[in-house]
């Protein structure tokens, strides 16, 4: 089977109330409120279902329409004739909230290097929402769908 298909080992983090773990050098994170008082924590279903839907999905799917919604938002907030190239973007984190919707962080390095545009899924993978926010490291960031601020609902 190909690796990048399988689900990335996840480990529990009671204090950011999520799981955290990667696939394709990208941190994947699933959010549990429930985490801080399990005593034998075990990955929320629906999050763990939607992820495997997510990474099974993702490049045929996920990653091309996460693109399309990025560039709309270009054109709407930069005013971009035309977004940048799909080859010169990169996706940087996955994240699965507590209703277990998918949102997926992106950047293009080539013209807005210091934001990144995270796309919001609904259960059929389809773009919903997107935020633009900047591109800052550290384990401090809030969630993604917390991060920046709302650009386009679709």
């Amino acid at each position: 089977m190909n690796q990048s298909l399988l689900p990335p080992s996840l480990r529990p983090d009671s204090r950011v109330a999520a799981w955290l773990g990667r696939w394709r050098q990208m941190p994947v994170s699933l959010a549990d409120p429930a985490l801080p008082h399990a005593e034998v924590p075990a990955t929320p279903p629906a999050a763990r279902a939607m992820l495997c839907r997510a990474l099974h999905e993702f490049d045929r799917r996920v990653l091309p329409q996460a693109v399309r919604a990025a560039i709309a938002g270009c054109k709407h907030r930069v005013g971009w004739i035309a977004g940048p190239p799909v080859e010169d973007w990169a996706p940087i984190a996955l994240h699965i909230d507590a209703g277990a919707q998918l949102w997926l962080a992106l950047q293009d390095y080539e013209t807005d290097e210091y934001a990144l545009w995270i796309v919001g899924f609904d259960r059929e993978l389809a773009p919903r929402r997107l935020r633009r926010a900047p591109d800052l490291a550290g384990a401090a960031q809030p969630p993604l769908p917390e991060r920046g601020e709302e650009v386009l609902t679709f």
